[in-house]
């Protein structure tokens, strides 16, 4: 039953945790990581604006001087994430070199985040993230819109910004740290299985991207609470996992690293896991009808029957045929 399953932190407790955690670091994932709230103060002279809408959408119409830059352009197929030299090759068919100040615009917020925070962890100078969805920033008609640029099929420049090593963390590496899961409540208990098996990493605390969100969108901020160390954030996969970095950091100003892989990596291996579960599979199809060894069916003892006499009326027939 739902209301059985231990509660190892309630969201509270965890921002708490998180926010003394931004205290004590001297909150310092705010300054190249950061959600921008207000519309109007947005737009800085001298920073680069990307979309990360679909390119149809950006193209069509964006922000004066957008760049678009889609979540789809970093992912391959079931949201596997492009090596890194492929990623920085792709940010400078773009027009970057990592020494901007990006504005990130979007309609969908993992999207968006996702964006963010592989820019991020790719050494961007700084990341600045509008809330306000992009559409509606159109349809108010206070800042100007054009289409806008899609990337290049070549670089206009080369990207050189070194990435930033301590906002990835590795799974032989995060033994150490506290981690954060950013998934639905059902997945990290197990009983939604997306992947070879499901539950959760060892010792991760539950704080879902969706209800942490929607705490940041209220401006519900709570008390400070005890200080826990470094802390790792992981998604079901890269896709998610950057997005869930973006919130952490950008949402709480908390200094912390984002394991790539997510469960889907994780569960992949043999790797220990709590709350482990394994799918149910289905049973395998036949055929045809099974018969146990040893057994005869009615429809097989008919077939056999019908058979045997076609094979003696050939053999009648000929035995006829010689004698004549």
């Amino acid at each position: 039953m739902r209301a059985s399953r231990p509660q190892s932190l309630t969201i509270a407790g965890t921002l708490a945790g998180l926010v003394a955690c931004a205290m004590m670091h001297g909150a310092a994932g705010a300054a190249d990581l950061e959600y921008v709230r207000d519309p109007a103060g947005a737009i800085q002279a001298g920073q680069t604006i990307v979309d990360a809408r679909p390119p149809e959408e950006c193209e069509a119409k964006s922000l004066a001087g957008a760049r678009c830059l889609a979540a789809v352009d970093f992912l391959g197929p079931h949201h596997r994430l492009a090596a890194f030299t492929d990623i920085a090759w792709l940010l400078g068919t773009a027009g970057l070199s990592g020494s901007e100040t990006l504005l990130v615009i979007g309609d969908d917020a993992t999207e968006r985040d996702f964006v963010a925070g592989l820019l991020h962890a790719m050494g961007q100078k700084q990341v600045r993230v509008l809330t306000e969805p992009a559409t509606r920033l159109f349809s108010a008609g206070t800042l100007a819109t054009a289409p806008g640029t899609a990337r290049g099929m070549t670089r206009e420049t080369v990207y050189t910004a070194p990435a930033r090593e301590a906002a990835v963390a590795y799974a032989d590496g995060i033994g150490a740290r506290i981690l954060l899961d950013g998934r639905s409540e059902d997945e990290y208990w197990g009983l939604r299985v997306r992947g070879q098996r499901g539950g959760h990493l060892p010792g991760a605390d539950h704080l879902p991207a969706t209800r942490l969100r929607a705490a940041l969108a209220r401006g519900e901020r709570p008390g400070p609470g005890p200080d826990k160390g470094a802390v790792a954030v992981y998604g079901h996969d890269a896709y998610e996992g950057f997005a869930y970095l973006t919130l952490v950091r950008a949402g709480l100003g908390l200094d912390a690293a984002v394991y790539p892989g997510g469960w889907t990596d994780w569960a992949a291996g043999s790797r220990p896991a709590e709350a482990l579960t394994h799918p149910d599979r289905a049973p395998a199809e036949t055929t045809g009808p099974a018969i146990a060894s040893g057994e005869w069916s009615t429809p097989g003892i008919a077939a056999s029957i019908f058979v045997a006499g076609i094979i003696l009326g050939i053999g009648f027939f000929i035995g006829r045929g010689r004698a004549a």
